[in-house]
């Protein structure tokens, strides 16, 4: 892998895997939708920043002159927390531009491309089975990318590009939203208020930023075909355990109210192959549990 071609470059997940690839010396196109996306990147020589915002995207193939990459990264998505992952409208054109982005890959002759998804992809595979369901805040966001990640793979199948897509579990380090449930937990350890949560007897897994930047590598230089691979660990914990865990790491004595929230949880981790990556392509997760944490609350 010499050249690649990041959206989202700027994002916490997109801007952690630039850094890792020009590490690598391996060259980085990097679209986002302003100049201060690209902070920190734009001195490197490996780098090349383009502006460039949904609208665009049909015309990714103009702006980027280059015909020899070798893995384009679909990182961008509007909404990605919060209310808009109620957002219907909003997530079913992320979908769009999803498929905007892979028409100007196949354009420009790619090699590869990769999508970024998330494990409430798996969630929404289960609902879709089901005749009635409590529907959680995530599951138009997570049937959202379900639906791109089915349709790249359909259009990816029949153009003769490769593909591949990288679901995510929840991921945390520095640079995530302050809003993110890891932080809400840890300014409450600081502040020593009791944080009320769901029973947390489900498998629930954390995975720290640069895991996934190195997992995305993985996937660009050695995925298989057609694969989708679970972005965690190989083995995962439940919920209170990584909770749990996290208080005691950073020695709060913080109150953990367990079983305050109902819990409504469709992920299941059966039907979820968490070793494919590893198999595939040799990556496993190597972040420190305590390092990492201790650092997130220390940057917090």
């Amino acid at each position: 892998m010499k050249k690649v071609v990041i959206t989202g470059v700027g994002g916490f997940i997109g801007r952690n895997l630039c850094e890792l690839l020009l590490s690598k010396e391996i060259q980085v196109i990097g679209v986002d939708i302003s100049e201060d996306c690209f902070d920190g990147f734009t001195d490197n020589a490996l780098f090349t920043p383009v502006i460039a915002d949904f609208g665009k995207y049909s015309n990714l193939s103009d702006i980027i002159v280059d015909r020899d990459i070798d893995v384009f990264y679909h990182f961008a998505w509007n909404g990605t927390f919060g209310a808009p992952f109620k957002d219907a409208k909003l997530q079913l054109d992320n979908s769009k531009y999803a498929v905007a982005a892979m028409d100007q890959a196949i354009t420009m002759n790619c090699q590869k491309f990769v999508f970024a998804g998330t494990c409430n992809e798996y969630e929404a595979q289960t609902i879709a089975c089901k005749d009635e369901y409590n529907a959680r805040y995530t599951n138009v966001y997570g049937t959202s990318k379900l639906a791109a990640d089915l349709i790249l793979r359909a259009k990816a199948s029949l153009e003769g590009i490769e593909y591949c897509s990288g679901l995510i579990a929840i991921v945390y380090g520095n640079g995530m939203n302050p809003n993110n449930l890891v932080n809400i937990v840890m300014r409450n350890f600081k502040s020593g208020v009791a944080s009320k949560l769901i029973e947390g007897n489900n498998e629930y897994d954390l995975i720290h930023v640069s895991d996934v930047a190195k997992a995305f590598f993985a996937i660009g230089e050695k995925g298989k075909n057609m694969i989708r691979y679970y972005v965690g660990h190989k083995k995962v914990k439940t919920f209170k355990e990584n909770i749990t865990a996290m208080r005691d790491i950073l020695s709060s004595e913080s109150e953990l109210l367990f079983g305050e929230y109902k819990e409504v949880q469709y992920l299941d981790y059966s039907i979820i192959d968490t070793y494919k990556l590893y198999n595939d392509t040799g990556f496993e997760c190597e972040a420190d549990f305590a390092e990492t944490m201790k650092e997130a609350f220390h940057y917090l």
